[in-house]
């Protein structure tokens, strides 16, 4: 953690992988290792944070928890070399890798916060390519497959913005008395109230 600290990056994965050697068995190498892979995608390096996030999907002990944002982290990095690339090329952002990588989050770790965070960017990617009905499709498995969820309102909130961008407004005022009524307090639900105001409900 002070190598990371002092930026000696290269230095601390060699600490690490030391430690993974003579402790095989130990909690603290996965954490370790996620670090550094944070450590380098937060310091502009998605490339370099890639193979370290797979190196702390692959060990064997890693906690499940740590294995699943290891897992949403590398679409991050995906998403974050899109973007480059698309700003060097001038040619439109494809995050096809990274929405994989997001679609992997959810089926591997559905019990995680980050399968959560992974939906919501997979359907928000879908909202903004205008891709309307691959959105709508992604909801309806969401809310199907993972009922009990503690961010299943933030989903049924983007159900009521597809449906209304799609030109289905009562749909959409469906959804959003939804998340008013089954999600009281939430902040999905201040929205939703927004959006029924502006929809006249």
């Amino acid at each position: 953690e002070l190598l990371i600290v002092q930026g000696r990056h290269n230095e601390a994965i060699d600490v690490c992988r030391a430690l993974t050697d003579r402790y095989p068995d130990s909690r603290l190498a996965d954490q370790a290792f996620l670090n550094i892979a944070l450590a380098r995608l937060q310091g502009g390096e998605p490339k370099e944070a890639i193979p370290l996030f797979e190196g702390v999907l692959g060990l064997r002990q890693a906690d499940p928890n740590v294995k699943a944002e290891a897992q949403y982290s590398i679409g991050l990095a995906q998403e974050m070399i899109a973007q480059d690339q698309a700003q060097q090329s001038g040619q439109p952002v494809n995050l096809s890798a990274a929405v994989s990588s997001y679609q992997r989050t959810a089926e591997a770790f559905p019990n995680s916060h980050f399968a959560g965070e992974a939906l919501k960017k997979n359907v928000n990617y879908y909202i903004l390519a205008e891709d309307y009905t691959r959105a709508l499709e992604l909801l309806e498995r969401v809310v199907r497959d993972y009922p009990d969820k503690p961010w299943l309102d933030d989903m049924v909130l983007k159900w009521g913005i597809a449906s209304f961008r799609m030109g289905n407004p009562e749909e959409a005022k469906r959804k959003f008395t939804q998340v008013v009524e089954e999600y009281p307090g939430t902040k999905a639900s201040v929205q939703a109230k927004k959006f029924l105001a502006t929809l006249g409900s």
